[in-house]
């Protein structure tokens, strides 16, 4: 036998005898990796259920659209993120808890008519060109001779003289925060307007009700959460004399 070639022969048979050594380490070793492997499956398991149990105790969770109403009365409160906005359900309500947090308050009501709270006469020489009312019903209205009156739901009142609020007479879009409300005033019908509500008419007022001497509703606004209502109008004389504050429900 060539002497070279017994050597590489040698050497084939000690790596085999060798390895033979060690072969029930190895196998020892994957045995016990597998046991390991077994066991946190089971604890795996065991957590899942655990989880899929407390989750059934607790009773239905929504998972549907954040848009729709509760699907069964007493409907536990779900969340949702959609879009940037944080959205909560309470009591089968839908609530904007990003406008909470940003201090815009919740979102509109749900109002479909509106009820006069007062009515008040500033004279024969008045002009009120601008007004505003607040999520409180407060009506802030100002005249041409540079006078801010500001009557609050109850009735009490304070004038500032020589006070504007309203800057080069802008006009403020008579709509709620997010649009759900929206007012109008039909040309044919001066003394009277309209509430649309998501795009709908669902209200009609004629001043002429709550003041006879009205000619037409000149100016008027609506609060961020639709449930107050202020207009002015002028009389026969074209005087705007006449503020009327209502209440939504």
């Amino acid at each position: 036998m060539d002497k070279k070639f017994a050597l590489i022969v040698s050497f084939c048979f000690i790596l085999v005898v060798g390895n033979l050594a060690y072969m029930p380490k190895i196998v020892s070793q994957l045995k016990k990796s597998q046991d390991q492997y077994t066991e946190l499956s089971e604890k795996f398991q065991h957590l899942q259920e655990s989880y899929d149990q407390e989750l059934a105790d607790s009773g239905p969770r929504y998972t549907g659209n954040p848009f729709a109403t509760e699907l069964w009365p007493g409907q536990l409160q779900s969340e949702n993120i959609t879009g940037m906005h944080w959205y909560s359900y309470y009591g089968g309500e839908l609530v904007n808890v990003t406008d909470n947090v940003l201090g815009l308050g919740a979102l509109e009501g749900d109002y479909t008519t509106w009820t006069k709270v007062w009515k008040r006469d500033y004279g024969s020489d008045a002009m009120i060109y601008n007004i505003l009312v607040d999520n409180s019903g407060t009506v802030y209205s100002e005249d041409n001779w540079w006078d801010t009156y500001l009557k609050t739901y109850e009735g009490a009142e304070t004038n500032f003289s020589a006070y504007i609020i309203f800057k080069d007479e802008v006009e403020i879009i008579p709509m709620s925060i997010t649009g759900k409300y929206v007012l109008g005033d039909p040309i044919t019908a001066q003394s009277e307007f309209e509430v649309f509500k998501d795009g709908v008419v669902v209200f009609n007022r004629d001043a002429k009700i709550d003041e006879a001497n009205v000619k037409g509703v000149v100016t008027y606004h609506i609060s961020a959460n639709g449930k107050f209502i202020a207009i002015a109008c002028n009389n026969v004389s074209f005087k705007i004399r006449y503020v009327i504050l209502y209440e939504g429900s």
